[in-house]
């Protein structure tokens, strides 16, 4: 092997390196992208609805979306007029109360 060949065999392992990082990038700009659709949309459902009921369903189907499925879970609590976290890691304040 020639010094040229090896130079040639670096510039491609680099170039295929940067393809490799630009694509998990991309990934991780389309989930969070996904997230932040998720949020606006919960975000909207809150300001536009005060029953419980409603926000409780938005948040759990986008935030099951946004994490690509996991379940994500809200507890009504009427009496109280609260909607609490129960399940899941992401997406959730600890209570939205009315």
């Amino acid at each position: 092997m020639t010094p040229e060949d090896i130079n040639l065999l670096l510039t491609l392992a680099e170039i295929a390196g940067s393809a490799i990082q630009r694509t998990r990038y991309y990934e991780q700009m389309e989930q969070r992208l996904g997230q932040l659709s998720a949020l606006r949309a919960i975000d909207v459902t809150i300001s536009s609805s005060m029953d419980l009921r409603v926000i409780s369903r938005s948040c759990s189907s986008r935030c099951s979306t946004a994490q690509g499925g996991g379940g994500r879970h809200f507890a009504l609590q009427p009496h109280l007029q609260t909607l609490r976290f129960a399940k899941g890691a992401a997406c959730a304040p600890p209570a939205i109360a009315i």
